[in-house]
């Protein structure tokens, strides 16, 4: 995956050195970079995607799944709405979306799975479909037929203290937050399982 250093350095604890691939040369502010897409890449502003001649949705898609082909031009389609079950528990917004390819539509084909999960002050809560529809994964998805699953953080004010929705790092939805047993992780991993089914 495409990460920071501060991401780099937690997944270098358990994940081999060569599937993880840092990208430092990236000028931008804290923004989601993109290539033709969004604000000025040092603009911090909503959606947070910014414009910096860098496609992250591309090189991230292309580093996981090698041989994937440039989107083509032309329209995506619809971006659905589903709900995501147990999501109240984990401190998750009660709906995430879901884009199907036409390829993948109606089981047509056999498609992957990508889940997308957004940056602090990304959510639909916050930005609408600002972050969904700039960041660049519609395109790729479409083209190479990924299924891609953006499950949302609730933004709170009070217990948890999350106002800007952020996906837990620190210790709010519980003392497993960082493991495998965490509440968001099983809420995602058992809404996965589902999409499987």
């Amino acid at each position: 995956a495409l990460v920071h250093w501060s991401a780099a350095d937690l997944y270098a604890e358990f994940v081999p050195a060569d599937q993880i691939r840092r990208v430092d040369s990236i000028d931008a502010e804290h923004v989601f970079p993109a290539k033709g897409r969004g604000n000025d890449c040092n603009e911090v502003v909503r959606p947070y995607v910014g414009d910096c001649g860098y496609d992250g949705a591309g090189e991230l898609l292309s580093f996981l799944t090698p041989g994937l082909a440039e989107p083509k031009p032309g329209q995506v389609g619809d971006v659905r709405s589903v709900e995501l079950p147990g999501a109240t528990e984990a401190d998750l917004m009660e709906t995430a979306y879901l884009y199907i390819p036409s390829a993948c539509e109606a089981g047509a084909q056999a498609c992957a799975l990508h889940v997308v999960l957004h940056g602090c002050d990304q959510s639909t809560e916050a930005v609408g479909m600002g972050f969904i529809e700039t960041s660049g994964y519609l395109p790729w998805a479409e083209t190479n037929g990924i299924v891609l699953a953006f499950p949302q953080v609730q933004k709170s004010a009070v217990a948890p203290i999350n106002p800007h929705g952020c996906w837990d790092w620190w210790g709010y939805s519980g003392e497993d937050y960082a493991w495998r047993t965490g509440a968001q992780q099983t809420v995602v991993v058992d809404w996965i399982r589902s999409l499987m089914d």
